[in-house]
């Protein structure tokens, strides 16, 4: 993977990114990493980039020009710009990040950049949170090593393992390690009592968040001896899974509820060839009557009944898919198909969706000219979802795009299939 890096400030990155993790992903190349200095495309004596805003106010504004060049430079395949106007950024969007060959990397700085540049060359807009930083560098270091450690290779064996409970819905479970037993004064006077406000390991292995009570004075003679949970010492591998998964889901509870609230989900299947504004219309038609939470977009590797019609890799299509819903906050793209490899088959990845987050209800959306009634698992889906089927109200199909009509396609779509010439469309 190539990621290219522009910013006024390059000086910050080396010893961020060059070290742990992501140095040593650099060294064996699995990654290569490059700064470009923006303010090398500066077209005056000064090599200023800058420039007051039209209309007044405080600050400054990148300069369309140096910024364009800059991006121009990189010849990167998605280009994207971090900015607390963007999308949320999450482990989903990293993991889709994490499948794109060449990324470029905008970092603002002043009041930000023009915004003319931004419609004509940005692909993506991403946001860390809501709140404002000096500039876009530390925001691109943490994504860069959020989706890094995601590419082959970069971790070990037991590193993946721990990374993939992580994506399972659930924070994650408490980790302890040596002492077996670890004395520390207590704000008591108790010497059973826990110590402060935090999970604590009672003595039944479960943890409970407890509640501090600093009422009571010092006393440093008094210490608390915190064991670790006896199930962790046990080495029976079944009991340990059980209670971290006990322990994931109570502090899933305690602090992000929202984890677990049952959602009901559209899913949009397909290869999505390119993604068109029929599969968007298909979509939006399926929120606003079935009062759904969020759609899912599930790209397939390929197509039981499809096989090598794929005309680009899928890297290209989710990085369209991504392009044409980034604005739509309940619209989101899954990967899973892609991970998986080989054919994909509905079934399989309703059975994974379904053991993953049992608590959703599922609705599988399709054309109202679809047959499910004669697709091999329809009556094992229909016990795991609902089919919707809606009418396809915008004539068009991702075959037509292929055959060299490019109309109903989403603009910063089309931009991206003429940069990286897909579909012959240069």
């Amino acid at each position: 993977m190539q990621i290219d890096i522009l910013t006024l400030f390059p000086e910050m990155f080396e010893p961020v990114l060059g070290t742990s993790i992501i140095g040593n992903a650099q060294k064996e190349g699995i990654v290569d990493i490059k700064t470009i200095q923006i303010r090398d495309f500066a077209d005056n004596k000064h090599n200023s980039v800058d420039d007051y805003p039209y209309g007044g106010g405080n600050g400054m504004v990148m300069e369309p020009g140096c910024v364009q060049k800059a991006i121009d430079s990189a010849h990167a395949e998605l280009v994207c710009y971090l900015t607390p106007k963007g999308r949320r950024f999450d482990q989903n969007l990293a993991k889709l990040l994490s499948k794109q060959n060449h990324i470029a990397f905008l970092c603002g700085h002043y009041e930000g950049v023009d915004q003319r540049v931004l419609d004509e060359s940005i692909d993506l807009e991403i946001s860390l949170g809501d709140f404002v930083l000096t500039g876009g560098e530390i925001p691109v270091m943490a994504v860069v090593d959020s989706l890094v450690r995601l590419l082959p290779n970069v971790l070990n064996e037991s590193q993946e393992e721990a990374e993939e409970s992580f994506y399972n819905g659930l924070l994650e479970y408490p980790q302890y390690t040596r002492p077996e037993e670890w004395e520390i004064p207590s704000l008591r006077g108790n010497k059973n009592s826990p110590p402060s406000e935090g999970w604590q390991a009672k003595p039944d292995g479960v943890v409970r968040h407890c509640e501090a009570n600093l009422s009571e004075p010092w006393q440093s003679s008094d210490f608390n001896v915190l064991k670790v949970p006896e199930v962790l010492l046990s080495g029976h591998h079944a009991n340990i899974e059980k209670w971290r998964k006990e322990q994931s889901i109570a502090i899933t509870k305690y602090n992000r509820p929202d984890l677990l609230t049952p959602k009901r989900v559209g899913i949009l299947g397909g290869s999505f060839n390119p993604l068109h504004e029929g599969h968007l219309d298909i979509v939006h038609q399926a929120l606003e009557l079935y009062n759904l939470d969020k759609i899912l977009f599930i790209p397939a590797y390929e197509q039981p009944f499809k096989q090598g019609n794929e005309k680009v890799d899928a890297h290209h299509r989710l990085a369209m898919i991504q392009i044409a819903i980034n604005n739509e906050s309940r619209f989101e793209v899954s990967t899973m198909e892609i991970d998986r490899g080989g054919i994909s088959y509905t079934i399989q990845t309703l059975c994974e969706l379904k053991e993953k987050y049992p608590q959703n209800e599922y609705f599988f959306i399709i054309g109202e000219d679809c047959e499910p009634e004669k697709w091999n698992d329809y009556a094992e889906m229909i016990k795991l979802i609902e089919f919707i089927k809606l009418p396809r109200r915008i004539p068009i199909s991702s075959t037509d795009i292929r055959n060299g009509k490019f109309d109903h396609i989403p603009e910063k779509v089309k931009k991206y299939i003429k940069k990286n010439k897909l579909y012959e469309l240069s």
